[in-house]
């Protein structure tokens, strides 16, 4: 009878390890995304807040410069000063878009991270990585 009950447990602990690794090779991948993808001017959708995601090199390692602003507060594209207000630098790691923003106080090391949902050539979704619900909705528009 121990045999048996010792045979019934090893096959058991088998089958529960092939059916563990099947389930980890059946996860979902990850998407994964570029800067070269985000790159050029957005709009949020039903607003006249932009963003615009560059290809210059910013001051940190491997970020890129981008900046912000929004015409129904009467601040314009043009009306930006160079690594000023309305800045921050921005890279992507896999379906992570981390931003670095420029502050009343100069420029803060504390990234903001946010999951990429949506990333082809004309629409942008994506949201902070605490708030899944807080998804924020962009059109591209021509440069």
């Amino acid at each position: 009878m121990k045999v048996f009950s010792i045979q019934k447990s090893v096959f058991s602990m088998a089958l529960i390890a092939i059916i563990g690794l099947c389930l980890a090779g059946c996860e979902k991948k990850q998407k994964e995304f570029f800067v070269e993808d985000i790159q050029g001017k957005w709009c949020k959708d039903g607003a006249h807040d932009y963003r615009r995601f560059s290809a210059d090199q910013a001051i940190k390692e491997g970020y890129l410069w981008g900046w912000e602003w929004n015409e129904d507060e009467g601040t314009y594209e043009e009306d930006l000063t160079p690594q000023g207000n309305g800045w921050f630098m921005y890279t992507i790691s896999g379906n992570q878009l981390l931003e670095i923003e420029k502050t009343e106080y100069g420029w803060v090391d504390i990234p903001k991270v946010y999951i990429i949902d949506e990333l082809t050539s004309t629409k942008l979704v994506y949201h902070p990585k605490d708030y899944p619900k807080d998804k924020r909705y962009y059109t591209k528009k021509p440069n």
